[in-house]
């Protein structure tokens, strides 16, 4: 849990390595001193990986500003919002409408009307192309005050009955997109609190959102966010229910809306990047691997666009990569990538990727199984077992308890699979991760192994454990562990007595890469 003290720290590790700079020579000319104590502060922070401010007094133990540390982290927290605010003014378009307008007032208290309207009309047309309903309602009100001063000049009673037959669209298409809002978030909760549909009356909980009257078509939606509020909630519906090719359809129509309107994405890339990074996810899900690369180019090329999402994309596109390699067997391929980027996490950008290396090891762990090379998958993964921040989705962190025990099945490290057996329970048992699955391979492994004696037995138990796990997948919850693992891969090249490598590149075969 994030403590209070921790803002400032945060909000500078949000920074972009550009915004960075900025601050710096922002701090330089706002702040007098040779190296003044603010930016000696944001350094040190600035290199910290995790919050530590025992670390920080001992680093400036007998500075007079320790004293008043509080009162400096403030200050320097508020210097950071200033220069972040002048580094974004340039470019952002509702600080650019609240200066038109302002520019308006000034006109129009002078009683430059002909001036005033030139920026009305403008500031209106602005407004109307990024669907800034409250600034249009705001300048038409400006416009209506014109109206009034300039009756006696000419103005009539068309040009009021204009500005209300305006106001009354803006105020539909601000109600519409309320509704799509609130509907969507409903989407939303609800998957916060239940996640994947497991059983009927989880089904009927969504369909009862989706049934209301606002998602019956997109015709309903008035404007272009209320559109992408539309499509998105289909597509989290349908995903949520496992019907994977409607979210693919919904999650396509996402990205191809906001393709069609470019000014839009300029000015909010974060949601082309979500809506790329969901239709990667659906694409993956209904295997159109040929796809998934296309669309990971077209993210990557969303990094250089949103400084503040950079690192998240880069990382995102690396690990999607990854799995396209994992998924369609080309283990070679993946091995190689892998080193490329993980050379690329290390040096001037190990802080800033940090977060995002332990999801890594379990990704290259699993091409290192894939290509057999099992002690190289097990040094990736005890790095993921031993990373104690564990900044890690609980499901891969529970898998890779049960990945590890076939990591050293596969080894024949047969005298720790007792022990590691009893550990990987523990774990799963108080973290509530002990599902059916799970509870399958550990019966496995500490039951039935140990009570074969040849050749022809165990190849019985891996089947035996085979329709025990294809029994299991039935249920969409207990699936979504074949995303983290192909399980069903591994048990038939045991049965088969074939390579894993081998089972999942034939599989795939009928799959366009």
């Amino acid at each position: 849990m994030k403590h209070p003290s921790d803002d400032l720290f945060v909000l500078i590790r949000s920074l972009s390595r550009t915004e960075k700079g900025y601050f710096k020579k922002y701090a330089q000319q706002h702040v007098k001193g040779e190296k003044n104590t603010y930016m000696r502060l944001f350094e040190a922070l600035d290199g910290q990986y995790k919050y530590d401010e025992a670390r920080i007094k001992r680093k400036f133990e007998g500075e007079k500003f320790i004293k008043q540390l509080s009162f400096t982290k403030q200050y320097l927290y508020e210097l950071i919002l200033k220069s972040l605010r002048a580094y974004s003014s340039s470019s952002s378009i509702e600080i650019e409408l609240k200066q038109q307008l302002h520019n308006i007032r000034i006109l129009y208290e002078r009683g430059l009307y002909a001036q005033c309207l030139k920026l009305i009309r403008k500031a209106g047309a602005m407004a109307e192309k990024y669907e800034k309903q409250l600034y249009s309602i705001e300048i038409l009100n400006w416009e209506m005050e014109l109206v009034k001063a300039r009756s006696y000049m000419g103005s009539s009673e068309k040009d009021y009955a204009r500005i209300i037959s305006k106001l009354n669209i803006l105020f539909d298409q601000c109600k519409n997109l309320a509704e799509y809002e609130y509907n969507t978030l409903c989407m939303f909760d609800k998957v916060n609190k239940r996640g994947f549909a497991r059983t009927s009356e989880d089904i009927e909980g969504y369909r009862r959102i989706m049934g209301r009257p606002i998602f019956k078509s997109a015709d309903r939606a008035l404007s272009y966010f209320a559109k992408y509020s539309y499509y998105t909630a289909h597509c989290t519906y349908f995903f949520m229910i496992d019907k994977m090719e409607d979210a693919y359809v919904n999650a396509k129509a996402v990205v191809e809306l906001a393709e069609q309107h470019p000014h839009r994405v300029a000015e909010k890339p974060k949601d082309l990047a979500n809506a790329l990074n969901n239709l990667i996810v659906c694409q993956r899900s209904v295997k159109r691997y040929g796809e998934v690369m296309e669309t990971i180019q077209k993210l990557r090329g969303m990094a250089s666009k949103s400084e503040g999402l950079s690192a998240r994309i880069i990382h995102s596109c690396n690990v999607y990569q990854l799995l396209v390699y994992i998924e369609t067997g080309q283990f070679e391929k993946g091995i190689q990538f892998s080193k490329e980027f993980e050379a690329y996490y290390a040096g001037d950008n190990v802080l800033m990727y940090k977060k995002y290396t332990t999801e890594l090891y379990f990704y290259i762990s699993n091409v290192y199984f894939g290509a057999g090379e099992y002690s190289q998958a097990n040094r990736y993964l005890n790095k993921l077992l031993n990373e104690r921040s564990m900044e890690l989705r609980s499901d891969m962190q529970s898998f890779s308890r049960i990945l590890n025990l076939i990591i050293h099945y596969e080894l024949g490290n047969q005298d720790l699979l007792e022990y590691a057996v009893r550990s990987t329970y523990r774990f799963l048992y108080k973290s509530k991760s002990l599902h059916g699955i799970e509870r399958a391979i550990l019966h496995f492994i500490r039951k039935k192994m140990p009570a074969t004696n040849n050749r022809r037995e165990v190849i019985e138990a891996f089947a035996e454990l085979k329709q025990d796990i294809e029994k299991l997948i039935k249920d969409p919850y207990e699936r979504r562990v074949l995303e983290l693992f192909d399980l069903i891969s591994w048990l038939e090249s045991k049965i088969e007595e074939r390579s894993f490598g081998e089972i999942v590149t034939e599989k795939a075969k009928g799959w366009p890469i």
